[in-house]
């Protein structure tokens, strides 16, 4: 008996060493996983994971030789928050991809961004689609979204009988109501926001806006319809709603029309230096002499021509020109697909745009315009080049090479195509695509030095 009590003590004591030595490898840092190293999932042949992935940390690598993609960013995980502490975070409203269902009066719930999307696009079916929403939307907020679309139709008349004692509706925000009856009062003018951040009251405002913008025009206020309309173009881009191309081909072309009587008429109102032409001077000597006068300006020879109506780049002696001083600057939006031309804050123009594909995602930020090609030779990586002209050659008639802000490269760029019904799509290798009657007018008016900011 007294042998086998002294057995266990033995034992108990050598199996408390060996867990002591275990604790203290621990603590040294030496686990036979180090933490947060990460371990790649299993794959069976096909290269399909087998089993649940486990994160890793992965080295910097170099930036590839096509830097104009995006690339792809591996970030460690989070520690896990202790379990009293709960683990959800705020967010903002604008990186939800998806309204969470809820109350239909929730902010930012996917059932008033459809509405507030209808308002703008087609106010004519808001009507319908509330009667097929019989119990889903309180009445006080299907009663405001109905004002709304009265003032979207120009229907002054119905929006003041049916804002008649909206302020004792519940369930509206004071802003709201606020809106829809001073937009009553007013006759379909846009009331002043301070804020649009509801879907409802967002939708409202652009379609006041783009009704308004051609209003002023036909009563010959050209200037202010586009900038309104500009207004519109930029809200619409930003709005929790997918854009409808549709719209933005019909405000585009309303922008691009107006500015045939604005910006592109010599006679017309529009910031300006004036030069006289000198004998013997062409219009590239002319641009010459204003740059080295005016070193702050931006302009091409296009740029000039186009605003003084010329016909190609004759000019006489004597002749006076005006040159454009508002900064010229391009704003592309990968989502919509669209590129859009302004000068100081008014939109001019406006084209559709085939953006990277995935894997080459055309990467957001801002460039700024480099070396422009006419029939632009292709120099496929790791291949001999392609002159214009031949059919393996997909920059169609024009290139015009996007840098980083700092000068250096990007094989970024704006080019036609071979393919146009890629344009508007998600096809190219990272470059933004265009029809050649699109990328041949923008070649011309975009002077070398202005900005063009990518946005997602």
């Amino acid at each position: 008996m007294r042998t086998l009590l002294l057995a266990l003590l033995a034992g108990g004591l050598l199996w408390s060493c060996f867990r002591s030595s275990d604790e203290d490898e621990v603590a040294a840092g030496h686990e036979l996983a180090p933490a947060g190293e990460m371990l790649t999932p299993e794959a069976d042949e096909s290269g399909a994971a087998i089993g649940a992935p486990v994160a890793r940390i992965e080295a910097p690598t170099a930036p590839r030789e096509d830097a104009h993609r995006a690339a792809p960013t591996t970030v460690a995980p989070p520690p896990p928050a202790p379990k009293s502490v709960p683990q959800t975070q705020p967010v903002e409203a604008s990186a939800i991809s998806a309204p969470p269902e809820g109350p239909p009066a929730a902010e930012g719930q996917g059932l008033e961004v459809e509405l507030g999307a209808l308002l703008v696009h087609a106010p004519d079916r808001v009507e319908a689609r509330l009667s097929s929403l019989e119990g889903e939307l309180p009445a006080s907020r299907a009663k405001l979204v109905r004002i709304y679309a009265a003032l979207a139709l120009g229907d002054g008349d119905r929006a003041s009988k049916l804002a008649q004692g909206l302020d004792d509706e519940a369930g509206l925000r004071a802003e709201e109501v606020d809106f829809a009856r001073r937009g009553a009062q007013r006759g379909g003018a846009v009331p002043a926001a301070s804020s649009t951040a509801g879907p409802l009251l967002r939708g409202a405002r652009l379609a006041l806006l783009a009704l308004e913008a051609e209003r002023q025009a036909r009563e010959g206020r050209t200037r202010l319809a586009a900038l309104q309309m500009t207004e519109a173009v930029l809200t619409e881009l930003s709005s929790p709603w997918t854009v409808e191309d549709k719209t933005l081909v019909r405000w585009g072309e309303r922008l691009e029309e107006w500015a045939q009587k604005t910006r592109w008429r010599r006679d017309a109102e529009w910031p300006s230096i004036d030069v006289v032409v000198q004998p013997g001077e062409s219009l590239i000597a002319i641009r010459k002499r204003v740059v080295a006068q005016h070193p702050e300006l931006l302009v091409c020879t296009g740029l000039i021509a186009r605003s003084n109506q010329l016909r190609g780049d004759i000019v006489h002696p004597g002749e006076k020109l005006r040159i454009p001083t508002e900064r010229v600057s391009v704003l592309v939006d990968l989502s919509a697909h669209w590129a859009f031309y302004r000068i100081g804050d008014e939109i001019t123009a406006a084209w559709p745009v085939g953006v990277g594909k995935q894997g080459s995602e055309t990467k957001p930020g801002a460039y700024r315009v480099g070396d422009k090609r006419r029939d632009p030779m292709w120099f496929p990586p790791g291949q001999e080049p392609v002159p214009f002209g031949d059919p393996r050659n997909p920059l169609g008639s024009r290139w015009i090479e996007l840098e980083l802000p700092d000068g250096r490269a990007t094989h970024l760029g704006f080019h036609g195509t071979n393919e146009p019904e890629s344009v508007g799509k998600d096809a190219s290798q990272g470059c933004l695509r265009m029809r050649q009657a699109d990328v041949e007018e923008l070649f011309e008016i975009l002077p070398a030095g202005v900005t063009v900011e990518i946005q997602g």
